[in-house]
């Protein structure tokens, strides 16, 4: 008895490779679902490619464009389409295929789901927006070790880079206030304050944080913290105090000192060695015994202190000002910063190698240990806030999320806030209930 089956068997001969420009049939011969499916692809395949020789890759008027959405301005963007008609869409021409939007549209109203739909195909999770910093969060301090970068911003912004410096996360805020500085104590602990007396402290390189114990009446706000190690460690404040702890701040602070005037920097050498600045030309100096004022010979406010070795630092403040000491605070010597903008970062990778930054996209460079400065804008629409080196490799931290890199310590490129990196669905070009459908991203 025969057999009876059931399906087409016809072979699926199409090859775009091999350039196929004809079907041919045999007179009075049936032709099968397959066949005809290679006759309709090679013609597609012809004009496809015939569109794309003459038209490219290409977009009329404003298709497809990326713009501002209208309402929503967190974490969305709009896909601009046409009139609400097919006869006048936003078209774009890709790899010879004629793509449309009849009417724009929000990257979130589009698929956001992992799963099969009605007809069986794949549908991919929507990714979420993000910008190369993590945070649009202006960004106060930034400071590294072991390879490991972490920067701290307003509203509790906290980004952290385990590969060098080339790309950041975003860690959740465990505060809304404003984190003013960050230190290292070691390759593990790390220690970020603000207003109203906020410590928070690491022991594990950033990955999670927890508020430190700190609790002076009345309560004040840091602006400095400068570790030596994961126990031994400063916080200078908004009143002029002086903390110290050398227990991680694990346990009560120790007030030491307090100057005259706001702190808003300190910087460890060695634990004979310890400067702290701050408004009205302040500098203050800890010897191993106590704590003594220096006459830096100005009154303008000082926003950043280093410490190249035990008998010299370099200070920054308002107006470029840039002075000296080689004899450990003794006398202090204004230095040519090459620049007027106000100084708020200083960082040095050696005792010759050193950066300081400020508003108006400023950054001044030293190859002779802050005598001489010579200055290049590196992005005149931001201020900068802090600036951090380990060898050439350093970063500025400013506006708005904004972090320049440099590897050579001249040249500088941006982590683009101002760019969106993402895959998005643009359009289903073909489909049937066999073939399946090729979508372009």
């Amino acid at each position: 008895m025969a057999e009876g089956y059931k399906g087409n068997y016809a072979p699926e001969l199409f090859n775009e490779e091999k350039r196929y420009n004809v079907f041919q049939a045999q007179q009075l011969a049936s032709l099968t679902d397959a066949e005809l499916r290679d006759m309709h692809k090679i013609s597609d395949a012809f004009i496809r490619r015939v569109v794309q020789g003459q038209v490219g890759d290409s977009v009329i008027d404003d298709g497809f464009k990326i713009t501002q959405h209208p309402t929503d301005t967190t974490n969305n963007f709009l896909v601009t389409g046409g009139d609400g008609t097919l006869d006048n869409p936003g078209v774009l021409f890709l790899k010879g295929n004629r793509l449309f939007l009849r009417d724009s549209i929000g990257y979130k109203d589009q698929t956001n789901f992992w799963g099969l739909t009605d007809d069986r195909y794949t549908e991919t999770v929507l990714p979420a927006l993000t910008t190369p910093t993590g945070t649009d969060q202006t960004l106060n301090s930034i400071t590294g070790a072991s390879g490991i970068f972490l920067a701290v911003g307003n509203d509790g912004a906290i980004i952290r880079s385990s590969n060098s410096g080339r790309s950041f996360v975003p860690y959740t805020p465990i505060t809304s206030t404003n984190l003013l500085d960050v230190d290292f104590g070691d390759a593990s602990s790390a220690f970020a304050v603000g207003p109203t007396s906020t410590v928070l402290k690491t022991i594990d390189a950033g990955i999670s944080w927890l508020p430190a114990t700190f609790s002076p009446t009345p309560s004040t706000n840091l602006y400095g913290v400068s570790f030596i190690d994961q126990n031994n460690g400063y916080v200078v404040g908004g009143s002029g105090e002086v903390f110290f702890t050398n227990s991680g701040a694990s346990s009560p602070w120790v007030l030491q000192y307090t100057a005259p005037a706001t702190l808003r920097s300190v910087t460890i050498f060695d634990n004979t060695n310890v400067w702290t600045v701050g408004d009205i030309g302040t500098i203050v100096f800890f010897d191993g015994f106590g704590w003594s004022l220096q006459n830096s010979d100005t009154t303008e406010q000082l926003n950043g202190i280093e410490a190249l070795n035990n008998t010299t630092g370099v200070v920054c403040g308002i107006g470029g000002l840039i002075k000296k000491t080689v004899d450990t605070g003794l006398t202090w010597v204004s230095k040519n910063s090459d620049t007027s903008a106000d100084l708020f970062g200083i960082s040095f990778s050696s005792s010759s190698l050193g950066w300081a930054t400020g508003n108006d996209g400023i950054v001044t460079r030293t190859l002779d240990g802050g005598e001489t400065w010579t200055s290049q804008i590196v992005d005149s629409s931001c201020n900068f806030h802090s600036v951090f080196f380990t060898d050439t490799t350093g970063f500025v931290v400013g506006d708005g999320g904004i972090i320049y890199r440099t590897t050579d310590g001249t040249t500088w490129e941006k982590y683009r806030t101002d760019y969106v990196y993402v895959d998005f669905h643009l359009a289903e070009v073909s489909g049937d209930s066999t073939g399946g459908s090729e979508y372009y991203d």
